[in-house]
């Protein structure tokens, strides 16, 4: 049946199943309420490096980590807020916590989970904020929503800029090919902005290329040497599309932020939070095969 399952090894893992579109999502709330996998007939659309996502003390590479309350690194990894220093590390700390399980089951748009992450003693002395976040991961056909609700507890507005970081597997860097309506990024390797012609030579380049000029709340690219296709719909508050990848490693991080690195500091398109209210977003990632002749 489709709906939810659980399932456990080191971590408990939840299972969303569609079987009309041969879909399951697993995801894992203790290790930052991250989806983990992502397949279609059986094959694997994202990539996870397990080693990483078993200790505990490492940042997870693959998957889909959630950044907040920052998404990208801090100049010198610290920001003042209303003359108080404060220090957070590269993409904030929610991917690095245990989410709580709030709700699951299935309803009429797919099955269903919702987890939730509430601010601490702790996040406050980096982010002195009562915040509370809501996502809800809907799985229905071959399509994944993730339904997110920023919610401020405290008596101050409270200023974020969240992210979503997956990563996927693919055959050739060299022959990916992208739908993305931008003409300008700004390459982290060199802080220049730059013309993109609609290819990027990610081969032997580790460092982000952030999307400027992005004209519309969708992308997608395919990869003909696997036959598959990605697409993505957005809210518009995720501005940017970023790419990244690591040299030698077969995966490409096609990232969604809210705004580019150090906006903590820039103060360049913040999502200002008014007391005891809440900023609602969602997005959407759809797998699909393709023949190589088509993509």
């Amino acid at each position: 049946m489709d709906g939810v399952n659980q399932s456990t090894t080191q971590y408990r893992t939840y299972e969303l199943i569609d079987r009309s579109g041969s879909v399951k999502v697993c995801i894992v709330p203790e290790r930052g309420g991250m989806v983990t996998s992502f397949s279609l007939d059986g094959e694997e659309y994202l990539y996870l490096d397990e080693q990483t996502f078993y200790d505990r003390k490492t940042n997870v590479r693959g998957g889909i980590p959630i950044l907040f309350p920052i998404c990208g690194t801090l100049t010198n990894g610290e920001y003042i807020w209303n003359g108080h220093r404060y220090r957070l590390s590269g993409h904030g700390f929610a991917r690095n916590l245990p989410w709580e399980v709030f709700n699951s089951g299935t309803r009429e748009d797919g099955a269903f989970l919702t987890l939730r992450l509430e601010s601490t003693s702790e996040t406050e002395k980096v982010y002195p904020f009562q915040f509370e976040l809501i996502f809800t991961y809907i799985l229905k056909g071959k399509r994944l929503r993730i339904e997110q609700e920023y919610r401020n507890h405290s008596d101050v507005v409270m200023p974020f800029y969240a992210g979503l970081h997956p990563y996927f597997k693919i055959g050739d860097k060299r022959r990916l090919e992208f739908d993305l309506e931008a003409s300008l990024f700004l390459d982290y390797a060199d802080g220049q902005i730059k013309p993109y012609t609609g290819f990027l030579d990610l081969t032997n380049d580790s460092k982000a290329k952030l999307f400027l000029n992005h004209k519309k709340n969708a992308l997608s690219f395919t990869d003909p040497v696997l036959k598959r296709k990605v697409q993505y719909e957005y809210s518009p508050v995720f501005k940017y599309p970023v790419l990244w990848t690591e040299q030698g490693k077969e995966y490409l991080c096609v990232e969604l932020f809210m705004a580019k690195m150090d906006a903590f500091n820039t103060r360049e398109d913040l999502v200002l939070v008014n007391p005891h209210n809440k900023v609602e977003v969602s997005f959407a990632l759809t797998v699909a095969k393709t023949d190589e002749k088509n993509s």
